[in-house]
C-alpha cells in the first residue's frame, strides 16, 4: 500500500510540474492541440497507478515527450502564422453587421440555440443588440454591440476620471501576501501603516487590496463580523 501511495504522489507532483511548464490556461481557453496534450498526459499518468510492476519511467518519458511537443508547437505557432492557422484554426465571424451567417453556423455545427446561449454567457441577452460576433479558436465567442447599445463611458460625456491602476492584494485570508505587494514596491511597513490607518487587523481580514492611488478595499472574515 505504501508503494502505491508513493508512486501516486510522485506522478501527481510530476504531472503538476508538467502542466505548469506548458502554461496557465483554464480548460475553456485551451486550443485544440493543448487539449489533446492535456488528455494524453492525464491518460498516460494513470497507467502506472494501475500496474505497480510498471516502471515510473514508462510514464515520465512519454509525459516529457508530450510537454516537449507542446512547447515546440507553441514556439512554431508564435513564429509562423500559417502553422498557427493550421494547428489552431482561424476565428470565424458568425454575425456580421447584425446578420447571422447560417452557412458558418452549419460549418461549425452550431445551432441558433448554441449561439444565443454563448451570447448570454457573455452578457448579450438580446441578439438584436449584437453587431458582430466571432467564434474564437478555443471555441469561445466574442461579440460587439451596435454603437447605440453601448454603455456610456466618461469619455463619451467628456468627464475626467482618475485611473486607479492595478489593484494589488496585500492581505489574503488573514495573512499579508508579501510576494504580491513586493512586485508593486510596497514595503511591509507601509502595509502595517495602511492597516493601522484603516483600523484593521490582518488576521481578521479575508481580503485587502490597494490601488495605485492608495485606495484600500477590505473584506472582513465572516467569523469576525
Amino acid at each position: 500500500m505504501s508503494l502505491v501511495i508513493i508512486r501516486a504522489f510522485i506522478i501527481y507532483v510530476f504531472v503538476i510540474i508538467a502542466i505548469r511548464i506548458m502554461g496557465k490556461r483554464q480548460v475553456g481557453e485551451l486550443k485544440p492541440h493543448e487539449l489533446v496534450i492535456t488528455f494524453l498526459i492525464s491518460s498516460t499518468a494513470t497507467i502506472p497507478l494501475q500496474d505497480n510492476n510498471m516502471p515510473l519511467l514508462n510514464c515520465i518519458i512519454p509525459v516529457l515527450l508530450f510537454v516537449s511537443l507542446e512547447i515546440i508547437v507553441a514556439i512554431l505557432s508564435i513564429k509562423s502564422v500559417k502553422f498557427r492557422n493550421l494547428i489552431q484554426g482561424k476565428p470565424i465571424v458568425i454575425i456580421d453587421k447584425g446578420k447571422i451567417d447560417e452557412k458558418k453556423l452549419r460549418q461549425l455545427r452550431f445551432t441558433v440555440d448554441d449561439l444565443c446561449d454563448a451570447l448570454r454567457q457573455q452578457g448579450y441577452w438580446d441578439i438584436a443588440e449584437v453587431q458582430n460576433a466571432v467564434i474564437e479558436t478555443n471555441g469561445s465567442i466574442s461579440a460587439e454591440n451596435w454603437e447605440k447599445y453601448k454603455p456610456l463611458t466618461p469619455d463619451n460625456v467628456k468627464i475626467s476620471v482618475d485611473d486607479k491602476g492595478l489593484h494589488t492584494a496585500i492581505v489574503i485570508d488573514g495573512k499579508p501576501v508579501e510576494e504580491y505587494f513586493k512586485n508593486k514596491n510596497i514595503k511591509q511597513s507601509e502595509i502595517e501603516l495602511l492597516l493601522k490607518t484603516n483600523g484593521k487587523q490582518a488576521n481578521k481580514l479575508l481580503l485587502m487590496t490597494v490601488d495605485d492611488n492608495g485606495n484600500v478595499y477590505t473584506v472582513r472574515k465572516a467569523s469576525t463580523k
